[in-house]
């Protein structure tokens, strides 16, 4: 039996959630009989597709418009070299790109575009015109799909498929304790962190702004900034202005993501729009009870007071007082963790790769 070929085209396969997605997905496949092939830049998760035995054709996707027929025919080499049953592409750039290739090649294969978010702006010039790029659009969350659909997207293209996670990759017991000693802190201390790229969508100067003020009324209070980003210099001097340098903790891009979310006593999300929030999932896997803002498709995720603690997005008052209240209520904390557990249950990986599979399948069918 032969296997049915399925192509990814990202840009660059970072620590991001898209790129998460797809060596969820292609786990999952490769036991369902599929082969996986990705085209990207190399990143800092490129070895975790060596691991997995997922050739990457390694294309630099920089600097797009300067280079735009390069690009396009590299992409028409792979195609005819690999001649993919289906093609997947997880950005609009990589989605025209992969229009033309097949157009000018005269390759024939279905396609699928999965939309992970964009601001306002970029839903008003792309929602349109995805539409004669590709076969079929995954949206993330209701939030993706009504954003879509508002700004031109034909509803018959468009399948509402949630982002899941690995649950048990967050489920191995740690010690908490040792985890802050490690990190210099104390064993009494509570410990709130976030785990983002620093960049202004997240929005962690309302991070270090609350934690100013949550500290001054807590003073065992310690956080941590987990990722990395163009604002990090910034948020260290802006640490050192509110002199915070013992209470803020910054460590970068990390493998042990999972480790030092079971270690925390509260998640904090503080992204000025998020299209659904796949760290938001993670914590609430490992038992780390969430405060995130209130934007696009985080609601879906949280309800307010019952599985989690839904907050105005940058306003760092609002955020102190709900560090402060949770962590003052320790049954309130408790009832929420149970509720967060069940809720993620309804996000695996499994039930996200099988809705995928269905929809690769219908397109196949067609043929």
């Amino acid at each position: 039996m032969q296997k049915i070929k399925i192509l990814y085209l990202i840009p660059q396969f970072e620590a991001g959630g898209a790129e998460k997605q797809i060596l969820l997905l292609s786990k999952y496949l490769i036991r369902e009989y599929y082969k996986i092939i990705v085209i990207s830049r190399r990143g800092i998760w490129t070895d975790k597709l060596i691991k997995l035995n997922i050739p990457n054709y390694n294309i630099d996707f920089r600097n797009s418009a300067l280079k735009f027929s390069y690009l396009i025919e590299e992409i028409i080499k792979i195609i005819k070299r690999e001649k993919p049953d289906i093609i997947h592409c997880h950005t609009f750039l990589t989605a025209l790109l992969v229009k033309l290739a097949l157009k000018l090649s005269g390759f024939k294969a279905p396609t699928v575009t999965t939309v992970h978010g964009w601001d306002n702006l970029n839903y008003s010039l792309r929602s349109f015109f995805l539409n004669f790029f590709t076969d079929k659009i995954i949206a993330i969350s209701k939030s993706v799909k009504n954003n879509l659909t508002s700004n031109g997207a034909f509803k018959n293209k468009i399948n509402l498929i949630y982002n899941g996670i690995d649950i048990e990759e967050y489920q191995a017991d740690v010690n908490k304790t040792e985890i802050k000693r490690q990190l210099g802190f104390l064993k009494e201390d509570c410990l709130v962190g976030m785990v983002a790229r620093l960049e202004p969508q997240k929005n962690p100067a309302l991070f270090i702004k609350s934690a100013k003020i949550a500290a001054s009324k807590n003073p065992n209070i310690r956080f941590i900034l987990v990722g990395g980003g163009s604002l990090e210099n910034q948020l260290k001097n802006l640490t050192k202005e509110l002199s915070l340098e013992d209470k803020v903790r910054f460590l970068g891009a990390r493998n042990d993501v999972p480790v030092l979310l079971r270690a925390l006593d509260l998640f904090v999300l503080t992204s000025n729009w998020e299209p659904l929030g796949i760290v938001i999932l993670e914590a609430m896997a490992t038992g780390a009870p969430v405060i995130a803002t209130r934007v696009d498709g985080v609601p879906e995720l949280i309800s307010h007071l019952e599985n989690g603690y839904l907050v105005a997005p940058d306003n760092e008052e609002s955020l102190a007082a709900a560090i402060l209240n949770l962590l003052e209520n320790p049954q309130k904390l408790n009832k929420i963790k149970e509720s967060a557990f069940i809720k993620v249950k309804s996000f695996s990986f499994e039930k996200m790769a099988q809705e995928t599979l269905s929809l690769y399948n219908e397109l196949l069918n067609k043929l």
